[in-house]
């Protein structure tokens, strides 16, 4: 998420070009899903569509940073500059949000441990390549076991947004996953013909029941955005062993995409995958905007299912405008200033402003 050329020069010096496409789509489908989810409760298509949306596409995003991760190798230093880069651009998407809903005059809460906004994902990736550092000489079964383990049994602590800590969990299986796979046996085993057939088989089934049995789905959401506990879901004696269900459906999901799409270079698109994560950052405060100026009451005022197809266009439109290359290009120079400094300075600046959030949830909030 932090160097869009990880990828690409990744998949090019081995090549596979797939892996920039992928990523745009799963942007893509985050940035639809944030569109759409207002609306969800009361559209049973755009329902569907969210049940759908979000079974899969976070956990592909964070699947996808882990398997671009380099391996650490014995005596490497931990690299502080992807960690630093993930803490500041977390709070400066937390700041901007926060700013603009007071700008906007809009309700604003400020959590600064804390939240139901994009940025978790930010601050959830800097704990993973923390991790990585720190599970270097320990062998893969074990941390898989215990990260799904960790991942299972959140589920029965009423720990929902607090320090992001329960999506951090339930969704570190699918970084550890990525991380200890390297691309090229992830493309071999996707290509598999049993493989794809039976992962798109599975996938178009699962599709074709989120709108046709979507009432026996839905409670499953819930688990599959990972922050509810399981007391807490309509889902009658829910436990463990229904996460492990929406794990099952996920990863299926996963390896669905990547067997689907093909490994070409897609003119425009593998080119936009590069700076997709520019437009992962600036979404939530661009829906703001839109939503200010009223383009969603707009679009409200066309006929049904007009306004529901034209909704998730729209929503297709903006992350391909936002992952033009000007919207990566401050993240891009932020990461380039980061792998300049030291390690010592990489962690002093995110210390430094933990520091400061401690500080003022201490005497301010």
């Amino acid at each position: 998420m932090n160097d869009d050329t990880k990828i690409t020069d990744a998949a090019e010096s081995s090549g596979i070009f797939k892996f920039n496409t992928i990523k745009l789509l799963a942007i893509l489908l985050v940035i639809t899903e944030d569109f759409i989810l207002p609306y969800s409760d009361s559209s049973d298509m755009l329902e569907s569509w969210s049940i759908f949306i979000s079974s899969f596409s976070i956990p592909l995003i964070i699947f996808l940073t882990g398997l671009f991760y380099d391996k650490y190798h014995e005596g490497e230093p931990f690299r502080a500059y992807s960690f630093s880069f993930l803490i500041i651009t977390g709070f400066s998407l937390k700041m901007l949000v926060y700013g603009l809903n007071v700008l906007l005059g809009r309700e604003a809460h400020l959590d600064l441990f804390g939240g139901r906004g994009s940025e978790w994902l930010l601050f959830g990736l800097a704990v993973y390549m923390l991790l990585s550092y720190l599970i270097r000489k320990l062998h893969c079964s074990i941390v898989l076991i215990l990260s799904l383990t960790l991942g299972l049994a959140i589920g029965f602590f009423p720990v929902t947004d607090e320090f992001y800590l329960s999506k951090i969990l339930v969704f570190l299986p699918f970084y550890l996953l990525g991380y200890y796979l390297t691309p090229e046996t992830v493309r071999s085993f996707s290509h598999r013909l049993n493989v794809k057939f039976a992962s798109l088989g599975f996938m178009i089934i699962y599709f074709v029941m989120c709108f046709r049995q979507r009432d026996i789905l839905a409670p499953l959401r819930t688990l599959f955005v990972g922050r509810t506990p399981y007391e807490q879901t309509a889902i009658t004696g829910c436990s463990f062993y229904h996460r492990l269900l929406c794990y099952g459906i996920s990863a299926v999901l996963i390896f669905a995409v990547v067997s689907c799409i093909p490994n070409i270079r897609v003119p425009f698109l593998t080119k936009l995958g590069e700076h997709a994560s520019g437009a992962y950052f600036w979404h939530e405060p661009v829906i703001l905007l839109l939503s200010y100026f009223g383009l969603f009451e707009l679009i409200r005022t066309l006929s049904d299912p007009i306004w529901k197809l034209v909704l998730l266009g729209t929503a297709v439109v903006l992350g391909l405008i936002l992952s033009l290359p000007p919207f990566a290009y401050p993240l891009k120079a932020l990461t380039k200033a980061m792998k300049k400094l030291s390690i010592k300075t990489n962690l002093i600046v995110p210390c430094t402003l933990l520091l400061i959030a401690i500080i003022l949830r201490i005497f301010v909030q």
